[in-house]
């Protein structure tokens, strides 16, 4: 999605920490995966949009 992968990386540290600063927003009714996709897609798309 990136295209380069020490950017990919950089993002994929960007994104565990920021899901584990919101822990506390998860809600146990939905799947943890959907979550954590939701939050690294969006982080992905906000990185693509500064670029640009």
């Amino acid at each position: 999605m990136i295209g380069n992968m020490p950017d990919a990386q950089d993002l994929a540290q960007d994104v565990f920490i920021k899901t584990f600063y919101r822990l506390n927003d998860y809600r146990p009714e939905y799947r943890f995966s959907s979550w954590l996709y939701r939050i690294a897609s969006n982080h992905c798309f906000d990185e693509l949009r500064k670029r640009i």
